[in-house]
């Protein structure tokens, strides 16, 4: 009877274990969105003095994770695009409109290692690599002597990101999540000024200047102003 009843316990236990193990494996995905604007929205609804601040922009507003044992291997996703018309100029006697438009795509991968600071907190912290594609093209960014002078950029950022963040956990599936970085950056630049003019007949065509191109280093903090809420799945 002894030996009946020990049986079962181990049964019992093997099962919740089973079963323990299988909800982890189940959940082992997370997705992740930037709720700072919507945040930043509620707190200060009505309160028109904070419309004299600057509010950063996040730069990934999607965020995954590979949830591991005590590691996870993490991903995010951001970009932004911007078309402007410009005043219209007056091209070889007739109104032609000009914008200026700007892109940009980041991503980011990376690996991270997780303590476990209680039952609600959790601290992360691991490395990132950075890639950033940005372009600029202002087709009109100034008239003078009858030129209508622009510019185009290019630009291609690699970066390697120590990290550092803190994760408080709503429920077993549910959380949010902020982090602080420091980033080393190496850039790829490409200057381009461009010219049209107004008049041919009496502004000959005047030819793009050659692009410019150059390399630079930097280095940049990344204080956790933006919170990230997660779920598991």
């Amino acid at each position: 009877m002894k030996k009946l009843i020990a049986i079962s316990i181990l049964l019992s236990g093997l099962k919740l274990f089973s079963q323990s193990d299988s909800i982890t494996k189940q959940h082992r995905h997370e997705l992740g969105v930037d709720i700072t604007g919507l945040l930043s929205q509620f707190f200060n609804f009505n309160n028109s003095n904070n419309n004299f601040y600057y509010k950063p922009s996040p730069t990934y507003f999607i965020t995954y994770r590979y949830h591991l044992k005590k590691t996870n291997i993490r991903f995010g996703i951001g970009g932004t695009y911007d078309k402007n018309s410009i005043s219209s100029y007056k091209v070889n006697g007739e109104d032609k409109t000009f914008y200026n438009s700007q892109t940009n795509f980041s991503v980011r991968i990376g690996y991270e290692f997780v303590s476990e600071l209680s039952k609600k907190w959790q601290a992360f912290y691991g490395l990132d690599f950075r890639p950033t594609i940005s372009n600029a093209d202002n087709q009109a960014q100034f008239s003078n002597g009858g030129y209508i002078n622009g510019y185009k950029n290019e630009a291609t950022v690699y970066g390697f990101a120590p990290l550092l963040g803190f994760r408080y956990h709503l429920n077993d599936r549910v959380s949010i999540t902020t982090e602080a970085s420091f980033s080393y950056n190496l850039q790829y630049s490409s200057n381009q000024k461009t010219y049209i003019s107004q008049d041919l007949s009496t502004y000959p065509y005047l030819p793009n200047d050659k692009a410019v191109k150059t390399t630079s280093i930097s280095a940049s903090f990344n204080t956790p102003l933006f919170l990230i809420l997660t779920v598991r799945m």
